[in-house]
């Protein structure tokens, strides 16, 4: 087993490499002029959940690549959440899923990234390094109210939000090297679920939808795999092994299927696998990677970044790699992708 140092160098390193991937690899991004935080409110759709998101400018679509018509996601508002390098810096955003009204709702020096809703939609969970190290931060979700949920002088990364809406799983360096945790929204009753001091950064913890297991990323010595365990986090169990990185673990609604993304063909690429590990099959086919995927509310589509068409943009297919579909086309480095959640 690695010492506590050395795999804290380790961790950050890949940390901010991974970062770098998804958001900076493109080339750098035109200034977004009249994109800043909490002016010219719009009004949500009536199927949304907040009634507004501040800050909106739309992007009007290149004669090149026309933004697809919109399209009837059952169970999301027919909004995406992500995060994009602007101006030399990560932010989070919001846009309509026909690609069009981008919406910033942070603008900070700081490091803003890794997003996600809250199940009842009227949060945003994400990561920021604002206060000088990174911790996990909640918003509402028109970009008010944003508080420090975590409040640690250790480092706490990627998490995610627990079906019922009580508790968030994140991986922290609390205690001298990275485990998985589990605290309730306020950022008390904290439970360290893992005693491994072996796990990776890359991408999310994932929840199941009925709330028993949590699926996770493990580095065995050589690359990255994925695990899966019960909530109370006994019972673990390796899904993948390969001499390839498989991380980014997100479950299907239904529950029966996870996404993740694997290098094993030499690049990133998007598959789908039994949550027993089973049946692992690639959805994607791109000439670069093709990363962070994530599950349309109604389990018919998956959402992913990719630079297929040369910047870093957001696509969705069908839940079996069928008719990709690019999204975005605004020329801005986009990551971490995903589905605003319709009101219950």
């Amino acid at each position: 087993m690695c010492p506590a140092k050395e795999i804290d160098i380790k961790f950050k390193n890949t940390f901010l490499l991974f970062a770098l991937l998804l958001v900076a690899c493109s080339s750098p991004a035109p200034t977004q002029e009249g994109i800043t935080e909490g002016e010219d409110v719009e009004s949500l759709p009536a199927t949304s959940v907040p009634e507004e998101v501040a800050g909106e400018q739309e992007i009007e679509p290149t004669a090149e690549q026309p933004l697809p018509e919109p399209t009837p996601f059952a169970g999301s508002s027919g909004w995406l959440g992500f995060v994009a390098y602007v101006n030399g810096n990560s932010d989070i955003y919001m846009m309509k899923d026909d690609g069009s009204a981008l919406t910033r709702l942070t603008e900070s020096p700081a490091t803003d990234m890794n997003i996600t809703f809250s199940p009842n939609g009227k949060e945003i969970a994400f990561i920021s390094d604002r206060d000088g190290n990174f911790e996990i931060y909640l918003m509402n979700v028109d970009g008010s109210a944003k508080r420090n949920i975590s409040n640690n002088p250790a480092d706490d990364f990627i998490y995610s939000w627990s079906p019922d809406g009580e508790r968030i799983a994140f991986i922290s360096d609390r205690d001298d090297n990275y485990e998985v945790y589990t605290m309730r929204v306020d950022g008390t009753d904290i439970l360290r679920l893992t005693n491994d001091a072996n796990l990776s950064n890359s991408c999310a913890t994932g929840w199941s939808p009925d709330g028993k297991k949590i699926a996770w990323t493990y580095f065995d010595g050589n690359d990255d795999e994925i695990v899966i365990m019960n909530s109370d986090g006994s019972e673990k169990m390796p899904l993948t092994n390969n001499d390839a990185n498989d991380a980014c673990p997100t479950w299907s609604p239904q529950g029966d299927k996870i996404a993740f993304e694997s290098a094993r063909d030499g690049k990133s690429e998007v598959y789908v696998m039994n949550v027993d590990g089973s049946g692992q099959t690639r959805l994607t086919e791109s000439p670069i990677s093709s990363i962070t995927p994530s599950w349309s509310p109604d389990g018919h589509y998956i959402i992913f970044n990719s630079e297929r068409d040369g910047a870093n943009e957001i696509y969705f297919m069908g839940a079996d790699g069928s008719n990709p579909v690019r999204l975005s086309n605004n020329d801005i480095p986009e990551s971490w992708v995903r589905w605003h959640p319709a009101s219950p």
